[in-house]
């Protein structure tokens, strides 16, 4: 589309604003849990099962064949009725499949030691970094959202402990850094590293609903949701747009920049004018990050 722009004369060198606001998610803040409330109502449900199963199965055990399977006859009868109602499952998972919910997968960490001690030294920036490259992972990789509580009761469970997980692989590798580590001058950073030892049960919330949405800061107070940025020219052309869950939108305006240059170099080589793009300046006149 930004092609079909360039090639109009709608995208000229100028001004290029950067804005955001906050999108309100399809999730309550009330479905915000902790960890071990997630637990809770896992453990409730699976108890609530087997109470219901022995019940209905008294003291047997449950698993005894029905009384129609107990004949040659009966055994007949029960099989093509199965036979068909897989055939007519098989047929309405092919128009409408469903993915079904895969386990997470442990995020590669590239923690890069010259570039973080570069730009921020001490253990938080391990933290930091570690859990933005994790949700970058997220982003990329999205879990489906699952119709069945249970099953985004578990996938919320397993954010929290992912989170948990990078947290513990990151303190370690600042651990290792601090053995190794060397000023200019060949020395090892002076004082002790303050001692910190990551929680036994993952600590924090998720949004049992969605779990990508996040509590995020509005003017009134706060909103489940996303935060969504956009960069427009002066002829209020879109050249770069993003939706993300993290709050602050200062630390999305560099992204933003970066995502505008490519989209305008990619629309420069589609123009068969050879039109230039326009590159968003230094210094805007219109650069919110609300």
């Amino acid at each position: 589309m930004l092609g079909h722009c360039a090639r109009a004369g709608l995208l000229k060198p100028g001004v290029v604003a950067i804005d955001g606001t906050r999108i309100a998610g399809n999730a309550s803040p009330e479905a915000n849990h902790e960890f071990g409330q997630i637990a809770r109502e896992i453990l409730a449900e699976a108890k609530a099962t087997d109470e219901a199963e022995d019940e209905l199965y008294g003291e047997a055990r449950g698993d005894e064949l029905p009384e129609e399977l107990r004949t040659r006859e009966g055994r007949r009868e029960f099989f093509g009725r199965a036979r068909e109602e897989l055939r007519r499952e098989q047929e309405e998972k092919r128009l409408a499949e469903e993915p079904e919910p895969e386990a997470p997968e442990e995020v590669a960490l590239e923690l890069d030691r010259e570039r973080i001690v570069a730009r921020v030294q001490g253990r938080e920036r391990w933290l930091r970094e570690a859990k933005r490259q994790l949700e970058r992972h997220r982003w990329r990789r999205a879990d489906p959202i699952a119709r069945s509580r249970s099953e985004r009761l578990v996938l919320a469970a397993e954010r929290l402990e992912g989170d948990l997980d990078v947290e513990r692989r990151a303190n370690e590798a600042y651990g290792r850094f601090r053995v190794s580590a060397r000023d200019r001058l060949g020395r090892r950073p002076g004082g002790r590293p303050n001692l910190y030892v990551p929680p036994e049960m993952p600590a924090g919330k998720v949004n049992v609903t969605d779990p990508d949405s996040k509590s995020i800061p509005v003017g009134f107070g706060f909103v489940q949701g996303y935060n969504a940025q956009a960069a427009v020219n002066e002829q209020q052309i879109v050249l770069a747009a993003e939706i993300t869950n993290t709050s602050t939108g200062f630390s999305r305006l560099a992204p933003m920049v970066t995502a505008t240059l490519v989209s305008s170099s990619g629309s420069a080589s589609r123009s068969r004018r050879g039109r230039s793009p326009p590159t968003p300046a230094t210094e805007t006149s219109s650069t919110s990050t609300r």
